[in-house]
């Protein structure tokens, strides 16, 4: 039981060191943030769509529990709000992902605007899912 609590891990400092130094060198006046996954850099500010989308995937939820049973449309819209909101705040990260996925090999990068286009298609179709399951309870 010798062991240290919050040891790190050394490459995960290597890559975190990697991702500050190389925004210093693009010429930020102070590193942004971000977090060491994968040996990339994964870019963290804040930005208006970023902003935007959790604003309205925010009020979708309070919507959802006003219309239904709090906890449970609540907590259905916000699960149903993940994928959009990892769409657009991370697509250009998810579209470069190549390699096994389910059975199905990935060659080439997807564009991260085509995913951040769906992410907003995904976002907006929100209240029509809400409407739907609302509509589906009542009868």
């Amino acid at each position: 039981m010798n062991r240290r609590i919050g040891r790190a891990d050394p490459a995960r400092l290597v890559t975190i060191l990697r991702c500050l130094t190389r925004a210093r060198l693009e010429g930020a006046a102070t590193p942004r943030p971000s977090v060491g996954v994968a040996r990339t850099c994964v870019d963290l500010t804040v930005d208006r769509p970023r902003i935007v989308s959790a604003i309205l995937a925010l009020l979708f939820v309070i919507a959802a529990a006003c219309i239904g049973p709090p906890d449970k449309m609540a907590l259905q819209t916000a699960m149903f709000l993940a994928l959009p909101l990892a769409f657009i705040w991370f697509g250009d990260e998810i579209g470069s992902y190549t390699g096994w996925w389910r059975g199905h090999y990935i060659d080439k990068p997807t564009p991260g605007c085509l995913l951040r286009v769906i992410g907003w298609a995904l976002l907006f179709t929100t209240p029509i899912a809400i409407y739907g399951f609302k509509m589906r309870q009542a009868c």
